[in-house]
């Protein structure tokens, strides 16, 4: 593969193939703004079901700020315990702090983008290889006039 090719895909791979992960939060006024997830406690989720849906372990969505007992989110998904996720369209939920297993905030991973970065770019290069000829192969070249039929 061309060294100027792999050099150009390898950073707008890294673009395309952007991964996250979350991390405990350590200070909840600097993610105002911010994506993050509640996990919730088992009371939390049977107290919550009424506005989130039955068996929702975990919400996610930007944080829009907090009172002394209730963080206030625009949510973006729930997950339910059986792993189904659940979109929402930044509809604000109330959830009591006591609710609250622990607050995680989303973080770009540097490794994780590199990494599956440079897997979509051995692919692609990959792919390049494997489809690149010399032109070497039948076809490709004039179809003879056929004879008419007799």
């Amino acid at each position: 593969m061309n060294r100027h090719l792999i050099i150009v895909l390898c950073p707008l791979t890294s673009l395309i193939v952007a991964c996250y992960d979350y991390r405990p939060a350590t200070t909840p006024a600097l993610l105002v703004g911010r994506r993050i997830q509640l996990l919730l406690t088992d009371s939390g989720s049977v107290v919550l079901s009424p506005r989130l849906g039955p068996a929702v372990e975990a919400v996610e969505g930007r944080y829009v700020g907090d009172s002394a007992s209730t963080l206030l989110l625009e949510m973006a998904t729930s997950r339910a315990r059986s792993g189904v996720e659940t979109d929402w369209r930044g509809e604000r939920v109330a959830v009591p702090r006591q609710l609250v297993a622990s607050m995680l905030e989303r973080r770009f991973s540097t490794s994780r983008t590199a990494f599956a970065s440079a897997l979509a770019a051995a692919g692609v290069g990959a792919m390049t290889a494997a489809l690149r000829g010399k032109g070497e192969g039948v076809g490709g070249g004039p179809v003879p006039n056929p004879q008419p039929p007799k």
